[in-house]
Protein backbone atom coordinates (compact mmCIF):
# COMPACT_ATOMS: atom_id res chain seq x y z
CA UNK A 1 0.00 0.00 0.00
CA UNK A 2 1.35 3.34 -0.64
CA UNK A 3 1.10 6.58 1.95
CA UNK A 4 -2.23 7.33 2.45
CA UNK A 5 -2.30 10.53 3.84
CA UNK A 6 -5.20 11.17 5.92
CA UNK A 7 -6.71 12.70 9.03
CA UNK A 8 -7.13 9.90 11.21
CA UNK A 9 -9.15 12.14 13.95
CA UNK A 10 -12.65 10.04 13.80
CA UNK A 11 -10.42 6.95 14.80
CA UNK A 12 -10.02 8.67 18.44
CA UNK A 13 -12.52 9.68 21.54
CA UNK A 14 -11.53 13.47 21.28
CA UNK A 15 -10.94 15.35 17.94
CA UNK A 16 -11.13 19.10 18.47
CA UNK A 17 -12.18 21.36 15.97
CA UNK A 18 -9.41 23.61 15.69
CA UNK A 19 -7.23 23.74 12.80
CA UNK A 20 -4.09 24.21 15.32
CA UNK A 21 -4.35 20.66 15.93
CA UNK A 22 -4.38 19.49 12.73
CA UNK A 23 -1.25 18.33 12.68
CA UNK A 24 -1.45 16.76 15.48
CA UNK A 25 -3.75 14.22 13.76
CA UNK A 26 -2.59 14.03 10.45
CA UNK A 27 -1.00 10.63 10.80
CA UNK A 28 -0.27 9.31 7.19
CA UNK A 29 -0.12 5.52 7.21
CA UNK A 30 2.81 3.80 5.38
CA UNK A 31 1.24 0.39 5.30
CA UNK A 32 -2.00 -1.14 5.43
CA UNK A 33 -2.34 -5.15 5.10
CA UNK A 34 -5.23 -7.08 6.33
CA UNK A 35 -4.83 -11.66 5.34
CA UNK A 36 -6.00 -14.65 6.90
CA UNK A 37 -3.52 -17.13 8.10
CA UNK A 38 -5.77 -20.15 9.25
CA UNK A 39 -8.28 -19.33 12.01
CA UNK A 40 -6.20 -15.90 12.38
CA UNK A 41 -6.41 -12.33 10.35
CA UNK A 42 -3.29 -10.60 10.72
CA UNK A 43 -3.23 -6.73 10.55
CA UNK A 44 -0.30 -5.00 9.74
CA UNK A 45 0.29 -1.45 9.97
CA UNK A 46 3.16 0.60 9.62
CA UNK A 47 3.43 4.56 10.15
CA UNK A 48 5.74 6.95 11.93
CA UNK A 49 3.19 7.38 14.53
CA UNK A 50 -0.33 6.56 16.19
CA UNK A 51 -3.10 8.49 17.85
CA UNK A 52 -3.82 6.44 21.16
CA UNK A 53 -6.20 3.55 20.51
CA UNK A 54 -6.10 4.61 16.80
CA UNK A 55 -5.26 1.29 15.58
CA UNK A 56 -7.72 -0.73 18.01
CA UNK A 57 -10.25 1.24 16.94
CA UNK A 58 -8.89 1.11 13.04
CA UNK A 59 -9.34 -2.95 13.70
CA UNK A 60 -12.85 -2.34 15.49
CA UNK A 61 -13.84 -1.04 12.07
CA UNK A 62 -12.19 -3.44 9.62
CA UNK A 63 -14.12 -6.60 11.48
CA UNK A 64 -17.57 -5.07 11.21
CA UNK A 65 -16.37 -4.71 7.03
CA UNK A 66 -14.93 -8.14 7.36
CA UNK A 67 -17.76 -9.75 9.51
CA UNK A 68 -20.00 -8.42 6.76
CA UNK A 69 -21.95 -5.72 9.26
CA UNK A 70 -20.72 -3.08 6.97
CA UNK A 71 -20.01 -2.23 3.14
CA UNK A 72 -16.42 -1.45 2.64
CA UNK A 73 -17.30 1.80 1.43
CA UNK A 74 -17.98 2.11 5.15
CA UNK A 75 -14.73 2.81 5.74
CA UNK A 76 -14.36 6.18 3.38
CA UNK A 77 -17.74 7.51 5.27
CA UNK A 78 -16.04 6.97 8.60
CA UNK A 79 -12.86 8.86 7.33
CA UNK A 80 -15.12 11.83 5.40
CA UNK A 81 -17.42 12.08 8.92
CA UNK A 82 -14.58 13.06 10.98
CA UNK A 83 -16.44 11.64 13.84
CA UNK A 84 -15.61 9.00 15.94
CA UNK A 85 -18.94 7.69 16.85
CA UNK A 86 -19.54 6.81 13.80
CA UNK A 87 -16.77 4.11 12.98
CA UNK A 88 -16.24 0.66 14.67
CA UNK A 89 -15.75 -0.03 18.16
CA UNK A 90 -12.02 0.01 20.01
CA UNK A 91 -10.50 -3.39 19.61
CA UNK A 92 -9.51 -5.67 23.04
CA UNK A 93 -5.99 -5.09 23.29
CA UNK A 94 -5.68 -8.83 23.68
CA UNK A 95 -4.42 -10.16 20.72
CA UNK A 96 -2.88 -6.71 19.51
CA UNK A 97 0.77 -6.57 19.62
CA UNK A 98 3.39 -4.12 18.67
CA UNK A 99 6.58 -6.20 16.56
CA UNK A 100 9.65 -3.45 16.41
CA UNK A 101 10.43 -0.26 16.46
CA UNK A 102 12.19 1.65 13.97
CA UNK A 103 14.06 5.12 13.84
CA UNK A 104 16.46 7.53 12.59
CA UNK A 105 19.14 8.57 14.61
CA UNK A 106 19.54 11.99 12.00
Amino acid sequence: MSTYPKNFGEFVEWFPDDAACYTYFFKPLEELSVRRKGNLILIKTRARSFLHNQVRNMVGTLKRVGEGSWPPSKVKEILEARDRRVAGPTAPACGLYLTGVKFSLE
